[in-house]
């Protein structure tokens, strides 16, 4: 017992020395890597060379001053909702709700996934009996052609997969307002996970849920006014089932009756909900239909000659004559935009020296006067001449002035404009070569992964052929024993059946030669009879060991050759 705790009191001092000296291994580790993370942040690393220079771009660029004023309002109405503000639905908290109810639609594409297969099944029905497609469910018939079927199915399995998509594009769009990353992940706008720059994404979610949400709404704008002439008779198709539908002022004193809005209370019968009815037309009597002058007829809404017609002919010629006068100012307007056109293009020439008077006193013109001083005396010309001159002096004069000023600031800007080319010239290149070395570093990594890959595929496959040559050689042999087994019971089998068919034949072969035999010699078979006369005569029972159809004795003589009698055994 001595010895025992003597060795175990020294194991725990040699496991406590291990502990103490890999604790202070890490202890030297950890020390080492905050250095090394405090050089790269504070000192001349690579990290801190990096975030100077993009903090340079960023200051160059100036982004806030590149904002526009709507983004800039933006800004500012969500930093004054506070503290945990949904950047995308501009409220505090977040109050996004998803577009459609997911699961249901999955459910209900299921359904029609699973009566399309059934319909695509059978090729050669014609016409088929369901209540999965939704005019069905809405109360139509239940019986549909192939091509009808399969059109409704396809279509409405297509609008439900628009809606779900609808719904995910509406989610996706919305992170991405929400993000606050430079990168947003997104997966239903290409079917698989990628990554995008937050604008470029906000940019493609907009225009696919643009896209979408322009497809639904159509759809449902045509479905509205297919429901509502089916309801109103346009087709003809069936008579209506409600009983009030318009303007009925004790029913929607605000509107119309519907059939979407409104359809519970319009199938109930007018007695139900108070309705009068003294008539009995079908239409209650408050109700704007039943006023005789609402009945259908086939006179003409306007007649010649009524108040409306002479109002409509007043309007027409108004109309017209606006027309008239519109297009006669236009023309008017182009034909004065011309003439002044002409007129200052000749006052810019007589400016140049090209027009103007002669001196001669008979005031005959040397040269063709411009359009500008026609019908102006010499005095009128030499003070136009005058203006002009002065106008012009004062305009070389400003131009002077600003001169330097303007050739310092086209300086300053084209220094700051090859700075910036400079700059954006470094950072395009510093793109270049890290995707070059991105495309080195995947390129080098996947062909180790795929050398893995194709190692362990080797192994796994010469593994699957040494167990498969191993089953099929076990299958062999074990059929091969199993086939000995049943050919060698058979052949016991056919041999038993052999032997006891020559058997047969033999019992019968001596059961022929003893008939032959009896029948020949009459004497020995007259004394067997009259032995076994005797026998019972006397009483002597018959020994069970001994045949009865034995005879007494055969000469030798008499035997045949070949014949040999029968014995008991066999």
């Amino acid at each position: 017992r001595g010895v025992g705790a003597a060795g175990g009191a020294g194991d725990g001092e040699d496991s406590d020395e291990e502990l103490q000296s890999i604790q202070v291994k890490f202890k030297k580790r950890m020390a080492k890597r905050a250095k090394l993370r405090k050089r790269n942040m504070v000192g001349d690393g690579p990290t801190k060379r990096y975030k100077d220079v993009v903090l340079q771009f960023r200051q160059k660029i100036d982004e806030d001053g590149q904002l526009d004023d709507e983004l800039k309002m933006r800004r500012k109405d969500f930093e004054g909702l506070g503290f945990g503000a949904c950047a995308a639905c501009m409220t505090n908290p977040c109050s996004y709700k998803p577009t459609c109810d997911v699961k249901d639609k999955q459910k209900r594409r299921q359904a029609l996934s699973d009566e399309l297969l059934y319909v695509r099944m059978h090729p050669n029905v014609s016409v088929f009996e369901s209540i999965v497609p939704g005019s069905a469910l809405r109360g139509g018939s239940t019986t549909f052609l192939r091509e009808d079927i399969l059109f409704e199915l396809e279509s409405e399995d297509r609008f439900h997969n628009r809606d779900i998509r609808l719904c995910g594009i509406d989610k996706e769009l919305h992170d991405a307002w929400v993000c606050t990353k430079p990168y947003v992940e997104v997966e239903v706008l290409h079917g698989f996970r990628t990554l995008l720059w937050v604008e470029s994404a906000k940019e493609a979610l907009e225009f696919e849920h643009n896209k979408l949400l322009a497809s639904q709404v159509a759809d449902d704008l045509i479905g509205d006014v297919l429901e509502a002439m089916y309801e109103g008779w346009y087709f003809g198709q069936v008579p209506s089932k409600y009983k009030t539908f318009g303007f009925v002022p004790s029913r929607n004193p605000f509107g119309m009756v519907r059939e979407l809005a409104d359809a519970k209370r319009a199938l109930e019968e007018p007695e139900e909900v108070g309705l009068e009815d003294l008539d009995g037309d079908g239409v209650p009597d408050d109700a704007l239909e039943d006023d005789p002058k609402w009945e259908v007829s086939d006179r003409r809404a306007v007649q010649p000659g009524d108040h409306r017609d002479k109002i409509l002919t007043a309007t027409e010629q108004s109309v017209r004559m606006g027309l008239f006068m519109l297009a006669l100012m236009h023309f008017r307007a182009l034909s004065l935009l011309k003439k002044q056109r002409k007129m200052w293009g000749k006052a810019e020439r007589l400016g140049d020296g090209e027009g103007g008077l002669s001196d001669d006193s008979d005031g005959e013109e040397q040269e063709e006067e411009p359009l500008s001083t026609k019908g102006m005396n010499k005095w009128h010309k030499l003070m136009h001449a005058d203006r002009k001159a002065a106008h012009e002096a004062k305009i070389a004069k400003d131009m002077g002035v600003a001169s330097p000023g303007q050739q310092r600031k086209q300086v300053r800007e084209e220094g700051e404009r090859e700075d910036a080319q400079a700059g954006l010239y470094e950072k395009v290149r510093l793109e270049n070569v890290e995707t070059a070395a991105c495309g080195d570093l995947q390129r080098v990594y996947r062909g180790h992964v795929g050398r893995k890959v194709a190692r362990r595929w080797a192994m796994k496959r010469a593994e699957m052929a040494a167990f498969h040559a191993l089953v099929s050689s076990s299958a062999i042999t074990a059929q091969r024993l199993y086939r000995g087994y049943l050919g060698r019971i058979k052949s016991g089998e056919v041999k038993a059946e052999m032997a006891e068919f020559i058997a047969m034949i033999r019992m019968e072969e001596a059961v022929n030669d003893e008939d032959e035999y009896w029948r020949k010699h009459t004497w020995e078979r007259f004394k067997r009879d009259a032995k076994a006369f005797s026998d019972r005569m006397k009483g002597v029972k018959p020994d069970p060991d001994e045949d009865e159809d034995e005879p007494a004795i055969i000469p030798a003589a008499a035997k045949p050759a070949a014949v040999k009698p029968p014995q008991p055994n066999t």
